[in-house]
């Protein structure tokens, strides 16, 4: 009884071990960003939120997230268009999870969720990293809305976060197979399995460790 009781304790830590994993390399959470902001040539008829907007996601594609922040918030801060607003939300949820932590980045995930696709991964992304099963299945339900719950579903991601089809694939593995849904959770690993050979580059680390977990090194 004790020998199942500890294996049954070590294979709890290691779902954990891997989901944290996971996390840390899909959704690059680091703790560098700044810089400083340099000229942009922006047209001068565009609106102040336009160009933040603008300005926003180039910081964020050059890993300078601080000032990534700062072009964000100004959005919020000007006036501007509900589809800027959601935008705005998404860029600041991906930058505040470089920064300091997906926590962090929760209230504009929830802002934003439910009209932006990056924005409902991000949510996902919160809610495999609480550990618990009640949050794992509100992610999948999530995702499901956007199709991702289907093997051959393509994602592509509005903006360069981090994020791609393989990667979001062996999300809905992880998700999957963390709520005991073995037959999906190895659809989707399959899935993230075929599609994690970027050109010229070796397969994505945390595609290969969800792999890993759901079907096993001898599959993989």
């Amino acid at each position: 009884m004790r020998f199942k009781e500890k294996e049954k304790k070590k294979g709890a830590k290691m779902k954990k071990l891997y989901l944290l994993f996971f996390l840390l390399t899909v959704f690059a959470i680091n703790g560098c960003g700044g810089g400083v902001i340099g000229t942009t040539g922006y047209q001068r008829e565009y609106t102040p939120a336009y160009v933040e907007l603008q300005k926003g996601w180039e910081e964020f594609k050059l890993g300078r997230y601080n000032n990534a922040i700062e072009s964000f918030n100004n959005v919020l801060a000007y006036q501007h268009t509900t589809e800027q607003e959601v935008d705005a939300h998404v860029g600041l949820g991906y930058a505040k999870t470089r920064m300091t932590g997906i926590t962090d980045a929760l209230e504009h995930f929830e802002k934003a969720k439910d009209y932006d696709k990056d924005a409902k991964v991000g949510m996902a992304g919160y809610w495999l990293s609480t550990a618990k099963k009640e949050n794992m299945q509100k992610a999948i339900d999530l995702l499901t809305t956007i199709g991702l719950n289907a093997p051959d579903y393509v994602y592509q991601p509005a903006h360069e976060v981090g994020l791609n089809n393989a990667k979001a694939h062996a999300l809905m593995a992880a998700l999957y197979n963390y709520v005991g849904d073995l037959e999906r959770a190895v659809a989707h690993a399959k899935k993230a399995k075929e599609l994690n050979v970027p050109p010229k580059e070796p397969p994505y680390t945390s595609v290969t460790q969800i792999v890993t977990w759901v079907i096993g090194d001898a599959t993989y």
